[in-house]
C-alpha cells in the first residue's frame, strides 16, 4: 500500500503524467505517431484507384485494352498456338523415332517342335531398342508444309479479327466523343437561353417586349434542355458500350477531341494501297490457303511415290533366358511403294490440283477486293474531310450571326423570331460540325485499318 500511495503521489506531483507518459514523450517520432502510418496507407490505397480512373482514355489505349479483354481474340490466340503445335507435330515425324519393343512369347509345341512356323521356339524373349528414320517420304514433307500454311492462316485470321474489334471500338469511341461534345453545346445553349428568358421577362414587365417573345424564349430553352437530355443519354449508352468492349469499370473519362488542323491532308492513295497489299491480313489469309492447297497437291502426288526408311534394332531377341544370350543388333532399309489402288490416288491428286487453282482465283479476287476497299475508304475519308471543313466554316458564320442577333435582341433592335431562328441555325450547324469531325476521324481510322495498321496515335 505504501508503494501504491507513493506511486500515486509521484503521478500527482508530475502534473498527472506518470513514467509511461514521460517515456512516450521521449520516444522517437515514429513511435509517438504510430497511428499516422495506417491512416496514410488507407489514404494512398483510396487515392490510387481514383488517380488511375482520372487518367483520360485515349483511342489507342481503348483499342489495346479491348484487344486484351475480348474472349474471342483470346480464343484466336489459343487456336494460333495450337496450329503451331500441329505444325511441329508433323515436322517431328521426319526426325528419328526411337522406341522399345519387349515381349515374352509362348507357343505350343509337339515333341519339341513348335506348332507355328513363325515361332522360333516354345518361348521367345524380345527386348529391343528400335530406331526408325525416314529417308525419303514426299507425302510427309508436303504434310509439314500444309500444316505450316494452316498455322499461318490461323495467325492472320487472328490479326483480321483484331482489326475488326479495333474498328468497332473506334466507332464507339468517336460516337461517345461526339455525344459528349453535343451535350456540352446544348448545355451552353440552355444556360444562354435561361439568361434570355430572364431578360425577356424583365422587358415584358417593363412593356418593351410582347408575350410571344417570352414564349419563343421559353420554347428555345425547352428545346435546348430536351436536346441536352438526349445527348447525355446517347453519351451514357456509348460509355456503357465502350466499357463492355474494354472491360474497364468504371470507364475513364474520354477527353474532348482536338480540332483538325487546317493544313491536314490525306496520305496518297498509292501509299495506302501499297501498305494494304503488304500488311492486310485478309490477303495473307488467301495466300496461306493457296499455299496449303499447293502442299496438298504435293502430298497427294507423294502418296503415289515410293517411301524409303531405315530401321535399326539393338537388344535381345533370343530363346530361353536372357542370361544365356548376349546383346545383338540388326539394321535394314525399308521400301514402300503403292502399285495399284483403283485410281484413288490419281483422283485425289486431280482434285487437289483443281482446289489449288480455285484457291489461286480466290487470292486474286481477295486482292481485287482489298484494292477496292482502299479506294472506297480513301474516297470516304476525302469526302469526310471536305464535309468537315465546310461544316466548320458554316458553323463559324452562323455563330457570328447568332451573336449579332443576341446583341441586337438585348438592345431591342431585333425581335425574338430572328433570335430564335439564328440560334437554331447555329446549334444545328454546330452539331453538324461535331458529327462531321467524328466521321472524319472514324474515316481516317478505317483507312488505317484497311491498310492493316492498328491505331497507334490519336487521329487529328
Amino acid at each position: 500500500m505504501a508503494a501504491y500511495d507513493e506511486g500515486r503521489s509521484a503521478t500527482r506531483g508530475s502534473g498527472g503524467r506518470g513514467p509511461r507518459c514521460r517515456d512516450r514523450r521521449n520516444a522517437p517520432w515514429h513511435a509517438r505517431h504510430r497511428w499516422w502510418l495506417p491512416s496514410l496507407m488507407v489514404l494512398c490505397l483510396g487515392v490510387a484507384p481514383i488517380a488511375r480512373a482520372a487518367t483520360p482514355l485515349t483511342l489507342p489505349h481503348a483499342v489495346r485494352t479491348a484487344l486484351a479483354h475480348q474472349p474471342s481474340l483470346q480464343a484466336d490466340a489459343r487456336l494460333t498456338k495450337a496450329g503451331e503445335f500441329r505444325m511441329r507435330a508433323h515436322r517431328g515425324v521426319l526426325f528419328p523415332q526411337l522406341g522399345v519393343q519387349a515381349g515374352d512369347l509362348y507357343s505350343s509345341n509337339h515333341n519339341g517342335t513348335t506348332d507355328f512356323v513363325a515361332a522360333n521356339g516354345p518361348r521367345e524373349l524380345t527386348s529391343l531398342l528400335v530406331l526408325h528414320q525416314i529417308l525419303y517420304d514426299p507425302a510427309a514433307t508436303a504434310a509439314v508444309d500444309a500444316a505450316r500454311a494452316r498455322a499461318a492462316f490461323a495467325r492472320y485470321r487472328a490479326l483480321r479479327n483484331r482489326l475488326t474489334v479495333a474498328l468497332a471500338v473506334a466507332q464507339t469511341y468517336y460516337d461517345l466523343q461526339a455525344a459528349q461534345a453535343a451535350a456540352r453545346v446544348w448545355d451552353a445553349a440552355a444556360r444562354t437561353n435561361r439568361k434570355v428568358v430572364a431578360v425577356t421577362r424583365q422587358a415584358l414587365s417593363a412593356g418593351n417586349r410582347a408575350r410571344i417573345d417570352l414564349l419563343r424564349a421559353e420554347a428555345a430553352l425547352s428545346q435546348a434542355e430536351g436536346a441536352q437530355s438526349q445527348a447525355r443519354a446517347r453519351a451514357a449508352g456509348a460509355r456503357q458500350l465502350l466499357s463492355l468492349m474494354t472491360g474497364l469499370a468504371p470507364l475513364p473519362p474520354v477527353p474532348a477531341a482536338t480540332p483538325v488542323a487546317e493544313t491536314f491532308t490525306l496520305p496518297p492513295p498509292g501509299e495506302v494501297e501499297t501498305a494494304a497489299l503488304r500488311d492486310q491480313p485478309v490477303l495473307h489469309m488467301a495466300r496461306s490457303q493457296e499455299r496449303q492447297q499447293s502442299a496438298l497437291v504435293r502430298q497427294a502426288r507423294g502418296a503415289r511415290l515410293p517411301q524409303i526408311g531405315v530401321q535399326a534394332a539393338y537388344g535381345w531377341d533370343t530363346l530361353g533366358s536372357l542370361r544365356q544370350r548376349t546383346l545383338g543388333w540388326s539394321a535394314g532399309l525399308e521400301l514402300t511403294a503403292p502399285l495399284f489402288a483403283g485410281g484413288t490416288l490419281r483422283d485425289r491428286e486431280d482434285a487437289a490440283r483443281l482446289e489449288r487453282q480455285a484457291a489461286h482465283l480466290r487470292y486474286q479476287q481477295t486482292r481485287l477486293e482489298v484494292r477496292e476497299a482502299v479506294s472506297t475508304a480513301w474516297n470516304d475519308a476525302q469526302g469526310a474531310l471536305a464535309a468537315y471543313r465546310s461544316a466548320v466554316a458554316v458553323s463559324r458564320t452562323k455563330q457570328e450571326i447568332w451573336r449579332d442577333s443576341e446583341a441586337g435582341y438585348r438592345a431591342g433592335r431585333m425581335g425574338s423570331l430572328a433570335l430564335f431562328l439564328a440560334q437554331q441555325d447555329w446549334l444545328d450547324s454546330r452539331i453538324q460540325a461535331l458529327g462531321a469531325a467524328a466521321q472524319l476521324r472514324f474515316a481516317l481510322v478505317r483507312l488505317n485499318l484497311v491498310a492493316g495498321r492498328l491505331p497507334a496515335r490519336e487521329e487529328p
